[in-house]
């Protein structure tokens, strides 16, 4: 994994811990995963990297990330 990939997986961990895991800390629970991928024009027509958390138990979201100085954002 690169760097730019650690980056993203950790702003995208981030966010699925405030919004998704903090109501789903069930110890045991399979099939949740975080897919990266590489840029996506969103509706705006802007550039986003995306990282998607996929769950067995349809919590999946989607992240949009724009690299800032140092740092991605959503």
């Amino acid at each position: 994994m690169t760097a730019s990939q650690r980056e993203l997986v950790y702003a995208g961990l981030d966010l699925v811990a405030e919004q998704v895991l903090q109501a789903r800390l069930t110890p045991g629970s399979s099939g949740q995963r975080l897919e990266l991928g590489a840029q996506h024009t969103g509706t705006d027509g802007k550039a986003y990297e995306v990282a998607a958390w996929r769950d067995v138990d349809d919590h999946s979201a989607v992240f949009y990330f724009q690299r800032g100085p140092g740092s991605c954002r959503s």
